[in-house]
């Protein structure tokens, strides 16, 4: 019995014991690359550009909160900083959670007998049109808004009528995070966005 052997592009290490990432197109493994090595380059693109992906999210919490393989001063400020970032989403997230979900976003979502609703026109941004998907699971509603190259997605209890909504999911930096909520709030409280059932809506696995 083999075992399959996976070399990081980046420092070269047989990365099976350390775990490794994978970037795949059209079905094929186009790029193989260590954990710590994808760390650092997601780190260091958020460095350069203020783009944060749910894994970096992720990846900066336990950091901040002293867990991690790297643990250099450096890496800590950014994941700091990439923290700071999401937190201050906290507050657009719950005026989202007020004027979209429970205006409107959460009856629609329970009273319809699919899992996947979404916005039957895209909104406008400055990012390009946005799609708003809505899906419900075991209690939890997932809503996305996404952008051609940046999206944000939050999360909430199905059948709360308390606030319950946080930030789930991020490709994008904060200020286009910040924008694709405000574009959807703006378009809600203008009464450009209608709901319909959608069976395409699914969750991605």
């Amino acid at each position: 019995m083999t075992t399959e052997q996976h070399i990081c592009a980046v420092c070269q290490r047989d990365c099976t014991d350390l775990g490794w990432v994978q970037r795949i197109a059209d079905d094929k493994v186009t790029r193989t690359t260590c954990t710590e090595c994808d760390a650092d380059e997601r780190f260091r693109r958020y460095a350069d550009t203020g783009y944060i992906d749910t894994w970096l999210m992720t990846q900066a919490m336990l950091v901040a909160e002293g867990y991690g393989r790297n643990k250099s001063a450096e890496r800590r400020k950014l994941s700091l900083d990439i923290h700071g970032a999401c937190d201050g989403l906290r507050e657009l997230v719950n005026r989202f959670e007020l004027v979209v979900w429970f205006g409107g976003m959460q009856k629609f979502a329970r009273d319809s007998k699919y899992k996947g609703t979404s916005a039957a026109k895209p909104v406008a941004s400055p990012w390009g049109e946005v799609k708003v998907m809505c899906y419900t699971m075991c209690g939890r509603a997932m809503i996305t808004l996404d952008a051609p190259s940046c999206d944000v997605t939050v999360i909430t209890e199905e059948d709360a009528s308390e606030s319950r909504m946080g930030l789930n999911g991020l490709h994008a930096t904060a200020a286009e995070a910040r924008g694709l909520l405000q574009a959807v709030i703006d378009a809600w409280t203008r009464g450009e966005i209608a709901m319909a059932d959608d069976t395409g809506v699914q969750l991605a696995c």
